[in-house]
């Protein structure tokens, strides 16, 4: 009998297989290539796919593999945008701040219907927290900010130069001390929104970071200079605006 495949031989039913002599099925069998095995595709393709496998993975070990030396240029251009970007948000923020430098914010001052020791315009209400701090800094302008409504809105506050404002701002913690009125009163630097926001995002990233467990023991605190919030020498957070 002549030799068969293993793939004709398959087909056969048992009795047809009970027909060969047992010595002809044998010899069928060991002689069979191995290309006749149906798994025979699918080993190789496993084997093609473990060894692929395996070379990508010795490129990623490896610091000088073409994969790692294109991430590292990639990240490379990404410090260098972000540096570029800092940079000039650094620019338009010294713009913003030296056109708000004589500027100040009064924040609860009473409004238009209500009287501040018997002062009922906001340039002679201005005075009386003046004259409550002890400071003789001239005024000269000042208006409210936003729309009238039920909350007291802020009124900006121009001198004359940055030294004016910082006197003001130096004296302007005697108004806890002034009584009832004034203890309720406060006077900040002016500050771009989207600024006051980041910073607020940032101590309140510094304070969430304080109330973790996981923190008790660690020196957690913000950087001012450098912008940065820190749990002991690590940087965990940065004064991140993009854009305003």
């Amino acid at each position: 009998m002549a030799l068969r495949p293993l793939a004709e031989l398959r087909k056969l039913s048992q009795h047809q297989l009970n027909t060969i002599r047992k010595e002809d099925l044998i010899q069928s069998i060991l002689s069979a290539p191995e290309s006749d095995d149906a798994n025979l595709a699918v080993v190789t393709q496993l084997t093609a796919l473990i060894a692929e496998v395996a070379d990508i993975k010795k490129a990623l070990k490896s610091p000088d593999s073409p994969i790692n030396r294109q991430v590292r240029e990639l990240q490379d251009q990404v410090t260098k945008q972000q540096e570029v970007i800092a940079r000039q948000q650094r620019f338009l923020e010294d713009i913003d701040r030296k056109a708000r430098e004589c500027n100040l914010v009064l924040l609860g001052i009473p409004e238009d219907q209500e009287s501040l020791e018997g002062a009922t315009t906001d340039g002679a209400k201005i005075q009386k927290v003046w004259t409550a701090i002890g400071s003789s800094v001239g005024v000269r302008t000042s208006r409210r900010l936003g729309r009238a409504g039920g909350r007291r809105r802020p009124v900006l506050v121009t001198v004359a130069s940055r030294e004016d404002r910082d006197a003001v701002l130096e004296r302007a913690k005697h108004l806890k001390d002034a009584g009832e009125t004034f203890k309720r009163i406060f006077v900040k630097k002016d500050t771009h929104p989207a600024v006051r926001e980041e910073w607020k995002r940032l101590k309140d990233a510094e304070k969430t970071e304080k109330e973790k467990p996981e923190n008790a023991g660690c020196n957690i605190y913000i950087n001012y200079k450098e912008r940065q919030l820190y749990r002991d020498r690590e940087v965990i957070d940065r004064f991140s605006l993009m854009s305003f």
